[in-house]
């Protein structure tokens, strides 16, 4: 079984892998990684920036609770116009008993 927080940081890991990558191909590029909570789910994203005169790229992942489940959601959005450039469809982690807020993954 694994808490939600520990889903969480394996994600905020994965995003400081990402932006570890980027500033390496373009060492100008600016990158900020936080976390909201959204309408019962919680929300974990990247903003990268190449230059302060362009829009930012916004990774946008949601997590959510869905009775046994773990669902994850993530979107890639132009950020000054809010469009959205490419989504990633639902992935439903595997059925399991809950635990005092935990699911299995």
């Amino acid at each position: 079984m694994i808490s939600e927080d520990v889903v969480v940081q394996s994600i905020k890991q994965s995003l400081e892998m990402l932006r570890n990558r980027s500033k390496t191909l373009m060492p100008t590029t600016l990158c900020h990684i936080g976390e909201t909570v959204v309408h019962d789910a919680r929300q974990i994203h990247a903003s990268f920036l190449k230059t302060p005169q362009e829009e930012t790229l916004d990774l946008c992942i949601l997590l959510r609770l869905a009775g046994t489940q773990f669902i994850v959601t993530g979107d890639v959005v132009q950020g000054g116009s809010g469009e959205v450039l490419s989504e990633l469809g639902p992935i439903v982690s595997s059925t399991g008993p809950i635990e005092s807020g935990r699911a299995s993954w």
